[in-house]
């Protein structure tokens, strides 16, 4: 006897598999959104919550992935489309479209069992927001395994494979259009942006460099194909712009990019250039994040510009102690060593934050984040073909 999962008595069933659906659309919208972003970046600086770029997951390795789309529509149209055809039981309330949702979901699990596993053994990495996406998966086969029943129904079959068609269709349309527009678009940015980046002299790279990364494709600063210098203040708010924007550029660009954070606040307690009050924390936030040394300052660095606009005396107390690097934050030796990177702007007449120092040549300002993607592709492009 056929099984009727949302007219199960069991009402926390109903609701999780509800719940699960919903997740899956989100899930999957918010994935698109992802895949647009990373493929068509435009010039907005708000930075992705998928940044993950870790030995296990990865956002950048799936977004590359040749699996990432079929025929250049985004694979993460099908999570909305089976979200949206598994809460179709609710409104249509048919036992054979249940059943046939059913089998879907079977196969939709087995689909993400080989995806993860292609993820884990070729790219060695996996998409964090794609894995929660196949639980969900998981999920919802298991309820139509427990709860409900599993058939084919052709007719029903056939009506969703129209409707898939229906988003399929047009949405492959819609991306193609958008990257012959943006290819297009890219090859003349990408020509503008290496004219004004040749009009500007070649100033070489900072002398000592700095222990401060960013991103890291070797040891050696200068040897990487894209040598990245920022010069950036903590309380700058066109600073924490740039931090947004380079938090999915040096992700894109993993493994080809050395990217070094010196410190210039502007602050006279710490910066002698600096004749006038300004940014009255800077100097004490540079002394966290350099007490807090490399290895952590990747962390302090987000943590600090996040919370920009809650500063206070408490604040940065709270977090000195919570680093546990009060007694070096508060050695007048700190201030020195913050104020020797310092002088590493003096070659370079920096007058205002944030200012880039990008494979020797300067670079005033917030650049939007296509502008910058379409410059560092094109100086790889110019190595490549040396």
């Amino acid at each position: 006897m056929s099984k009727h999962l949302i007219k199960t008595p069991k009402i926390y069933v109903q609701a999780l598999y509800f719940l699960l659906s919903l997740a899956m659309i989100g899930v999957g919208l918010y994935l698109t959104s992802h895949y647009i972003d990373f493929h068509f970046p435009d010039g907005l600086s708000t930075k992705s919550l998928c940044n993950f770029n870790g030995p296990l997951f990865s956002c950048k390795n799936a977004a590359e992935s040749h699996l990432s789309n079929i025929f250049g529509v985004p694979i993460s149209l099908f999570a909305v489309i089976l979200g949206t055809l598994f809460l179709s039981n609710y409104l249509f309330n048919s036992l054979k479209l249940e059943e046939t949702n059913g089998l879907i979901a079977y196969v939709n699990a087995i689909g993400c069992l080989i995806l993860g596993v292609y993820s884990l053994l070729v790219l060695k990495t996996i998409c964090p927001y794609c894995f929660l996406y196949y639980l969900l998966s998981f999920g919802v086969a298991f309820l139509f395994w427990k709860f409900g029943t599993a058939k084919f129904h052709g007719k029903n079959f056939a009506l969703i494979s129209l409707f898939a068609l229906l988003i399929l269709g047009p949405s492959f349309f819609y991306f193609k259009d958008k990257a012959q527009s943006f290819n297009a678009h890219t090859k003349d940015l990408e020509v503008a942006m290496l004219q004004s980046f040749d009009a500007n002299p070649n100033l070489g790279a900072p002398t000592n460099p700095s222990p401060f990364r960013l991103s890291s494709a070797n040891p050696d600063f200068k040897s990487a194909p894209i040598q990245l210098t920022i010069f950036s203040d903590f309380q700058c708010p066109a600073c924490k712009m740039l931090s947004d924007v380079l938090h999915d550029v040096l992700a894109r660009f993993e493994g080809k990019i050395n990217a070094q954070y010196i410190f210039y606040p502007l602050d006279m307690n710490c910066n002698p250039e600096v004749k006038q009050a300004m940014h009255e924390y800077a100097c004490q936030e540079a002394y966290i994040a350099y007490c807090a040394g490399a290895a952590r300052f990747s962390v302090l660095h987000d943590i600090l510009f996040s919370e920009q606009e809650n500063l206070s005396a408490n604040f940065i107390k709270n977090l000195a102690e919570k680093e546990n690097v009060t007694n070096c934050y508060l050695d007048p030796a700190t201030k020195e060593k913050v104020q020797a990177l310092i002088k590493e702007s003096t070659p370079f007449n920096i007058r205002s934050t944030p200012t880039m120092i990008l494979n020797g040549v300067k670079i005033e300002g917030v650049l939007p984040k296509n502008q910058l993607i379409a410059l560092i592709e094109g100086l790889l492009k110019r190595i490549e073909q040396k």
